[in-house]
């Protein structure tokens, strides 16, 4: 009988299936302000010991990884004299920390996204989140992790985004403050997936234009570079492109909120004047000057940062979409600039005119009947005593 020789048993390596090789995203601004209030001493690394403290505190957040790439001292402390607006109304923030990247992983059940939504928008529960402070703004992309999502994973910049919002809420820092500048998330839903492409093509753009969210197809070459090459590449051109996308909505921010202090001024001031009662007439009479002057004052400024915005704009959209092979945002920004309000400045002015000059004849007529009626009590005076 002869011997059979048995094979060792092979083991079988799956190969990574095409759901393996493709990811979706989408994509915000997010943002840890600082809570307490000053004065308080504040240095890069007890920021950074501070946030990791309270993502810890979140029992459903792990794997956190806070890097600061950049040459600043971590340990060097400022003294804050001074509390600093939240990312949203477009004009600044803190800390702004020069090449930061904050990443956690966070698993979120259906059923709390469904508390957070009203409805059930994703079939993933399982989000990872990267927060990059690379140029002007923190530019953050959470992806799927497992399973792959539905084709509207836009959303889960909503879910992930109230999800923190709430919790860090019910933990209560006394340090810690969670922000967002909207619209976050960007219009849009992302993947990357693999294709056959031409050589020497490493990545292919194809978006999808929808009247919600467009669809944005990144394709990479398979034969060049890998996945995780393909997401490295992508990831690195979103935080450029987010960036730039976001400065626009900053920018957005800030005007409308330096035009609603206009606006209130203006509507203060009309109903002053025209109220009938003698606090309205007396602010007309002696102190129209002073009032007018400061809208004046804050409508030429406003109108001089339309104009720095508007050339810099020019300038940093050339800079950045140079290239229409790797334009993943251009559209995104375009829409953005679009939906800039056209302020009516010149009309305002006219009012302010008008204002001034009701003002100039009413203190005048006051003059006049005031030297009237002195006049007239005088001689009345003078031929009482001769």
């Amino acid at each position: 009988m002869s011997d059979v020789k048995k094979n060792p048993t092979k083991t079988n390596k799956k190969k990574p299936t095409i759901k393996h090789l493709s990811t979706s995203f989408g994509v915000g601004c997010f943002h840890f302000g600082i809570k307490k209030n000053p004065p308080y001493n504040y240095s890069i690394e007890r920021y950074i010991k501070e946030l990791k403290k309270l993502l810890k505190t979140i029992s459903s957040i792990k794997n956190i990884k806070i890097t600061h790439f950049g040459q600043t001292n971590k340990k060097k402390i400022e003294k804050i004299q001074k509390n600093f607006p939240e990312i949203d109304k477009g004009d600044g923030y803190f800390p702004h920390i020069d090449s930061l990247s904050i990443e956690f992983e966070v698993h979120i059940p259906q059923r709390i996204q469904e508390e957070i939504s009203g409805r059930n928008f994703e079939k993933t529960e399982n989000f990872a989140i990267s927060i990059n402070y690379n140029f002007d703004f923190p530019t953050t992309i959470i992806e799927a992790t497992s399973p792959l999502p539905n084709e509207n994973f836009s959303s889960s910049v909503v879910i992930v985004r109230e999800f923190l919002r709430n919790e860090i809420k019910k933990i209560g820092s006394n340090f810690i403050k969670f922000e967002c500048l909207g619209p976050s998330p960007i219009h849009a839903n992302f993947f990357i997936k693999p294709k056959k492409l031409k050589k020497n093509q490493k990545i292919k753009i194809e978006i999808t234009k929808k009247l919600s969210y467009n669809k944005i197809v990144i394709f990479y070459n398979q034969a060049e570079i890998s996945f995780k090459e393909a997401k490295k590449i992508v990831y690195f051109k979103i935080n450029i492109q987010a960036d730039f996308f976001y400065y626009l909505a900053s920018v957005r921010a800030r005007l409308i909120h330096k035009w609603v202090t206009i606006s209130s001024l203006v509507d203060n001031y009309t109903t002053k004047i025209n109220k009938k009662t003698f606090s309205g007439f007396w602010s007309q009479l002696f102190f129209p000057n002073k009032e007018i002057n400061n809208i004046t004052m804050l409508l030429a400024e406003f109108e001089m940062d339309e104009i720095h915005t508007k050339d810099l704009i020019r300038e940093r959209k050339d800079h950045i979409f140079f290239d229409e092979q790797e334009n993943i945002l251009q559209d995104s920004c375009e829409e953005e600039i679009k939906n800039y309000y056209c302020y009516p400045t010149k009309q305002i002015k006219e009012l302010l005119s008008l204002f001034y000059n009701q003002s100039s004849r009413i203190f005048d007529n006051f003059i006049v009947i005031t030297a009237a009626i002195i006049g007239g009590a005088i001689g009345a005076l003078i031929t009482l005593l001769f």
